[in-house]
């Protein structure tokens, strides 16, 4: 437990207001709908590739939508954080 502390909690380094939507799974959950809605539609595949072309291409297509539009927080206000964080675990492991 002592070895593998702080990689258990490097949710905590977040800022609290985005800690919620980033330790669920609904984003994987939400991905995983999308693939199965659209599988549906085609239902029979000629082989593995065309599969594999299908998800890749959603989530290819999702990836896109929110790397440009949805953010879910600030980069730089997480480095402060971080860094906040990190000079108090510093501190602790003086004392």
């Amino acid at each position: 437990l002592d070895e593998g502390f702080e990689d258990s909690i490097t949710i905590m380094a977040l800022p609290s207001k985005y800690r919620i939507s980033l330790r669920t799974s609904n984003i994987i959950e939400r991905e995983n709908r999308e693939i199965r809605r659209r599988e549906k539609v085609i239902q029979i595949f000629p082989n593995s590739e065309s599969i594999i072309r299908l998800i890749g291409a959603i989530l290819y297509d999702d990836h896109n939508d929110w790397s440009v539009a949805q953010r879910l927080f600030d980069m730089q206000e997480y480095y402060d954080n971080l860094n906040k964080i990190q000079k108090e675990l510093i501190k602790m492991r003086v004392a």
